[in-house]
């Protein structure tokens, strides 16, 4: 299960991550917000090589919801991934600065273009941005 693409976009302090793995073979698209994670309660807590494999582990896990990814420190090769199962909109009060990490959410497969030009016709206060 190999990552094919990494893109980011950017749009304010949002960024908008896809990452094309073979379960979502469009892709994993969600919101993040650098250099802040989500204090609540986790699900899961696991070592990885890089973000993508976390926003994959939360795709697979019903109970998650939002993730925070760390860095590795200069002395580590691997990250650390939190697997949560609240969002930050759940409890503001709970997100936090925090250096070299990212919380992300809204996670999910990514649809394809026509599916999602579909999807903005039915709502139509709904954006993309790439």
């Amino acid at each position: 299960m190999g990552i094919i693409q990494h893109e980011h976009s950017v749009t304010a302090t949002f960024i908008i991550s896809i990452v094309l793995i073979a379960q979502c073979p469009m892709g994993i698209e969600s919101d993040a917000i650098p250099d802040y994670v989500y204090f609540g309660p986790m699900v899961a807590t696991m070592s990885v090589s890089k973000h993508a494999d976390c926003l994959n582990h939360c795709i697979q896990n019903p109970r998650c919801v939002a993730v925070n990814f760390f860095e590795p420190m200069t002395f580590q090769e691997r990250g650390f991934c939190e697997l949560l199962s609240e969002n930050q909109l759940d409890n503001p009060r709970l997100m936090r600065p925090f250096k070299q990490a990212v919380y992300y959410e809204n996670i999910k497969c990514r649809l394809d273009d026509d599916t999602q030009q579909n999807e903005l016709k039915i709502r139509p206060g709904a954006f993309r941005c790439f």
